[in-house]
Formats: structure tokens, sequence, C-alpha cells
């Protein structure tokens, strides 16, 4: 894949474009280590990380890039990484559906973001949950979520009941527990052949 940093679009945005013309397109908010400025803090982990190393997706990659000052907790942050999102996908004519994904701090971002109807799957990793269980879009979206048995950030117990009471709400989660594993789970999860079919297969 084909690294381009982008400059025009709000936000910073890192974009990784398949050898062929993208048939999906895929949003990662990252997390809290590589918030910005700029692009070089990115690639320290997770799917920037596997992409730079050699990773090769059928999806384009759209990362916008987090302030330092700022969270993806941040509402606005979350509309200016969906307007800049837009705006890439309109550049290359893509009008089809996303899938979305975050580690940490960007988890947090993609609960904040599935109220939007321009995603049909999201992946979480390693992400606090919301106080409360958001209401389900009336389109259907696949959420598979990824968490170590031994985060200290966020206990395994309380996400996988929050997963649980999801799927009790009308949503389609699917909860795995990564045994032994604490909170840097990021390249373990991006790097599995059923994670990388999720998020980019059509």
């Amino acid at each position: 894949m084909k690294v381009h940093h982008l400059t025009n679009f709000g936000l910073p945005v890192w974009l990784a474009l398949p050898q062929d013309i993208p048939t999906r397109f895929h949003l990662h908010l990252h997390g809290s280590g590589e918030s910005g400025p700029g692009f070089e803090q990115l690639g320290k982990w997770g799917l920037t990380r596997l992409i730079l190393g050699g990773l090769d997706l059928e999806s384009a990659v759209i990362v916008p890039v987090c302030p330092a000052e700022y969270d993806w907790r941040d509402q606005d942050m979350i509309l200016a990484a969906q307007s800049a999102s837009r705006q890439v996908m309109e550049r290359y004519g893509y009008r089809g559906p996303v899938s979305i994904s975050g580690y940490s701090m960007g988890a947090r971002g993609v609960w904040r973001s599935l109220g939007s109807k321009l995603y049909d799957r999201a992946l979480i990793v390693s992400g606090r949950v919301p106080p409360r269980v958001p209401q389900p879009p009336d389109s259907g979206v696949t959420i598979k979520i990824f968490h170590g048995s031994e985060d200290n950030h966020e206990p395994a117990a309380k996400v996988r009941d929050y997963c649980h009471a999801c799927r009790d709400a009308g949503w389609d989660t699917i909860f795995e527990e990564l045994s032994g594993a604490g909170h840097y789970i990021a390249d373990k999860v991006f790097s599995r052949e059923d994670v990388v079919q999720f998020i980019s297969a059509k």
C-alpha cells in the first residue's frame, strides 16, 4: 500500500491506498500516543504500524490525525474526522459503506461515531465503554470488540457486560477476550486474517 499525507481536509489525513483502485474505504481512529500535530508519530502500533510494515488491504485506509490537545471523545473532532473522510472518498468517487476501527482513545471515538449512517461495521480494540448504551441505528452495524483479559485501563468484565447490554438493546455485537493479554493488543488484533477481512472485504 502507498501512504499519502494530506493536509487540505481540515484535519491532517494519513491515507493508505492499495495498488488497485479502492473498492472500499476504512476509517481508523488512532490512540492517544499517535496524536498530532503531524504524521511522524503514526506507525507506533496497530493498523498504521502494520501497513507501514507491508500489510496489504483491499480497502483504502483513512487515518485522520487528532491534535494532541484534543481527544476523540470531543464531538467536534469526530465531526471533523467524518468530514475529512467524506472529502477524501469524494475525491475517489466512492459512495459506498465504510468500516471504522479505533484503538484505545480511538475506540472511544468509534462509539461516538456509530450514530452516523456512514458505517456498516465497526472494530473496537482496548477501548473504554461509554456510560450508556447508545440507541442502535436503523441500518445494521456489526461491532466486533477485542479486549485483553488483563487490561489495566478498563476491566475486561466491564467491557463484556457492556457488550451483552448492547446486544440486548438490538446491536449486532461480538466480544472476544484475549486471555492473558493487557492493553497493548493492537498489533495482535489487526494482524489477524479474520480482522483484515472484517474491515476490508466488500
